[in-house]
């Protein structure tokens, strides 16, 4: 972390916007805290995908995939974007369909049919790119098909 980012976090005490583009300046493909990317690229919606590197990968590129190129730009840095963005977290029925343009860019569909422990990773993997929190993950999908069965 800079010295400018300790400073500010320890001076001011950010509030609001700031907060974040303080906590998420420099990090995950953001600029530093004047481009105020730490809060365009915040978590938003369902799936609370943080970062620029994450948005391109996780939002944009399977929003591309499922809906065509060109079709919703969540990257750029203007006004246009940031309604975009912000639609995710302001509007149910948008981020639902986020979280599902999600799930089917990742096929997820396939890997969910049958519940095991492969399944659950196969998924976890698909939805959350790596294997965090696999172990609660295994213990409340098997809890909940218990239930559901």
């Amino acid at each position: 972390m800079s010295k400018t980012v300790k400073s500010i976090m320890v001076d001011e005490l950010p509030r609001g916007p700031n907060f974040f583009s303080v906590v998420y300046a420099c990090q995950l493909n953001n600029g530093g805290i004047e481009t105020g990317d730490g809060n365009r690229f915040r978590g938003r919606g369902f799936i609370q995908i943080t970062g620029q590197a994450n948005y391109q990968t996780m939002v944009q590129n399977k929003w591309n995939q499922v809906h065509g190129a060109g079709t919703k730009d969540f990257m750029c840095r203007s006004t246009e974007c940031d309604k975009n963005l912000d639609e995710i977290a302001n509007d149910l029925d948008f981020s639902m369909l986020i979280s599902l343009t999600f799930w089917k860019a990742g096929n997820t569909n396939e890997k969910a049919k049958i519940v095991n422990k492969k399944a659950i990773e196969d998924v976890t993997e698909a939805v959350n790119g790596m294997q965090i929190g696999i172990d609660n993950r295994t213990l409340y999908t098997n809890r909940a098909y218990e239930i559901l069965k």
